[in-house]
C-alpha cells in the first residue's frame, strides 16, 4: 500500500512539472482504473509511440495549444519527386531558349555574310547601273510625295466649283425650282476666296493646322428660267473636298433658300460672302 501511494504522488509530480515546464511531445499512458500502476513504465514507452502515432500527434498539437509561446505543427516535406520533375522542366526550357537564340544568331549571321558577299561580288558597270536604277526610283518617290503633299494642303476653286455644279445638278430640290439642265448663268458671275492651309496659334497660343479653305459665289439657271446665287464653302481635309455648305438663294418673289449639302450652322457664311462682294464693287476703280 505504501509502494502505491507513492508511486501514485511521483506521477502527479511527474505531470505537473510537465504542464508547469511548457515541453511537448510527452506522452503519458495513464493506467485503466484498478490497474497496479498509474504510470506506464519508461520501457513501454518506446512500444507506445510506435503503436499509436496519430494519438501522439494530436496530443502534442493540443498540448502546443496550449503552452506559451509554442509554434504551431510544420508542414511535411516536399515531395523530392515532383521537385525533380520541376527541375528537368526547368533545365529543359533553359535549353530550348538558349537553342532558339543560337538559331536566330547564326541565320542573322549568315544573312548579313551573303548580302556582304553578294556586293563584292559586283563589277563596277553592275554598280554603276544599279545606283542609277536606285537614284531615278528615289527621286520619283520623293516627287510622287510632295506632289501628294501639295495636294492635300491646296484646294483649287476651280475643282471646287465643278464638283458643286455636279450637286446642283444631282439634287432633286434644285431641279423642282429651277427646271432641268441647270448651268451657268448668263451673266458668268462667280466669285471666291482662298484662305487656309498653314499653321496658326490659338487662344492658349498652341500651334494648329488651318486646312485649305474656298468660299465661292457663283449663278445659275434651269429650265424654268429662273437664276439663283449659289453660296459654297469647301474645305480639304485629309486630301478630300468636303462641302461645309452648299446653298441657292432663289431669285423669286418669294425669295426661297434651297440648302443643297453641308451643315446649317454654316448658313451665316452666304451673307458674309454678298458683304465681301458688294464691298468689292463699291472700290473697285472708276466705281461711283
Amino acid at each position: 500500500m505504501l509502494l502505491r501511494r507513492s508511486l501514485s504522488l511521483a506521477a502527479r509530480h511527474s505531470l505537473g512539472a510537465g504542464r508547469h515546464s511548457g515541453r511537448t511531445g510527452a506522452l503519458h499512458l495513464l493506467a485503466p482504473v484498478g490497474a497496479r500502476f498509474a504510470v506506464a513504465p519508461p520501457a513501454l514507452l518506446p512500444c507506445a509511440q510506435m503503436l499509436v502515432p496519430q494519438q501522439r500527434r494530436w496530443l502534442s498539437a493540443k498540448a502546443g495549444d496550449s503552452t506559451r509561446g509554442s509554434a504551431p505543427l510544420t508542414e511535411d516535406p516536399p515531395d523530392p519527386t515532383l521537385a525533380a520533375a520541376k527541375k528537368k522542366q526547368l533545365q529543359l526550357y533553359n535549353a530550348g531558349m538558349i537553342g532558339a537564340g543560337g538559331v536566330v544568331v547564326y541565320g542573322i549571321s549568315a544573312g548579313v555574310h551573303k548580302v556582304v558577299s553578294t556586293f563584292m561580288g559586283l563589277n563596277f558597270t553592275t554598280v554603276a547601273w544599279v545606283g542609277w536604277a536606285g537614284g531615278f526610283v528615289s527621286a520619283s518617290l520623293c516627287a510622287a510625295a510632295a506632289y501628294s503633299l501639295k495636294k492635300a494642303v491646296q484646294i483649287r476653286p476651280q475643282l471646287a466649283f465643278y464638283h458643286c455644279m455636279d450637286l446642283i445638278k444631282a439634287s432633286a430640290l434644285a431641279e423642282s425650282v429651277l427646271g432641268t439642265s441647270i448651268t451657268t448663268g448668263q451673266e458668268e458671275l462667280r466669285a471666291y476666296r482662298v484662305d487656309g492651309g498653314h499653321f496658326s496659334v490659338d487662344d492658349s497660343m498652341k500651334p494648329v493646322w488651318l486646312p485649305p479653305r474656298c468660299q465661292m459665289l457663283f449663278q445659275v439657271r434651269g429650265s424654268n428660267e429662273v437664276d439663283a446665287l449659289a453660296s459654297v464653302e469647301c474645305v480639304k481635309e485629309g486630301g478630300r473636298l468636303v462641302v461645309n455648305l452648299l446653298c441657292l438663294d432663289v431669285c423669286n418673289a418669294s425669295e426661297d433658300v434651297l440648302f443643297i449639302e453641308g451643315k446649317e450652322e454654316r448658313m451665316h457664311v452666304k451673307d458674309q460672302l454678298r458683304g465681301f462682294v458688294d464691298f468689292k464693287e463699291k472700290h473697285q476703280p472708276g466705281a461711283k
